[in-house]
């Protein structure tokens, strides 16, 4: 997919060609795959841990509504227009800095996120991140039949930039609402004030 890159004038659409060309090199040596951010992302746990099936691919919920997130839904209907808005601004915001899964539904994942990218991108201006709007317009439009939508610390990830109830356990550890640590704590930096274990 590396004859796609120069489509993409940011590396937030750019990362899925190179993700894709790595993994196709290596597909032998990965069963699960999570794709991830890294300046805002730390691991408290190991994500794959408590993943039983061989073939999945879990998509993690951010808290507000498409229509209830700016940039969401900016995303989309500068990318897909307002009809396509419309259809989608009463789901759930779905975070694409992180998604797993295993590695045959990873590269589906991937090369249908670069296929829709390319077509969509010579008419996109404004806001960098337009992989988020490309990202849930496809999950929502039903492009990966099977796979998970997760709410937000309710599976292997904790996305943080909306969340309203946040906890630590005693050593520091980001928790959900069962007390279980979360593997995988995504932007994190939108708290300053949290003392992460894992950032000490």
């Amino acid at each position: 997919m590396s004859n796609y890159v120069k489509k993409f004038h940011l590396v937030s659409g750019s990362r899925y060609c190179y993700y894709y060309d790595s993994l196709i090199a290596n597909k032998d040596n990965y069963k699960l795959v999570l794709i991830t951010d890294v300046r805002d992302v730390v691991f408290q746990a190991d994500p794959f841990a408590g993943i039983k099936k061989t073939s999945l691919l879990n998509f993690y919920a951010e808290e507000k509504t498409i229509a209830n997130s700016f940039y969401t839904s900016y995303w989309i209907k500068h990318a897909f227009g307002k009809k396509a808005l419309q259809a989608v601004k009463d789901k759930i915001s779905i975070c694409s800095g992180t998604t797993i899964g295993s590695i045959d539904q990873i590269m589906i994942y991937l090369e249908t996120m670069i296929v829709m990218q390319a077509k969509i991108i010579a008419g996109l201006t404004g806001l960098g991140g337009f992989d988020q709007g490309v990202h849930n317009y496809l999950v929502h439009n039903n492009y990966f039949p099977g796979s998970n939508l997760i709410m937000n610390t309710c599976g292997e990830v904790a996305t943080l930039g909306e969340a309203t109830n946040i906890a630590l356990n005693s050593s520091g550890e980001l928790i959900n609402g069962d007390g279980e640590i979360m593997p995988v704590v995504h932007q994190f930096d939108r708290f300053p004030e949290m003392k992460l274990k894992a950032l000490i």
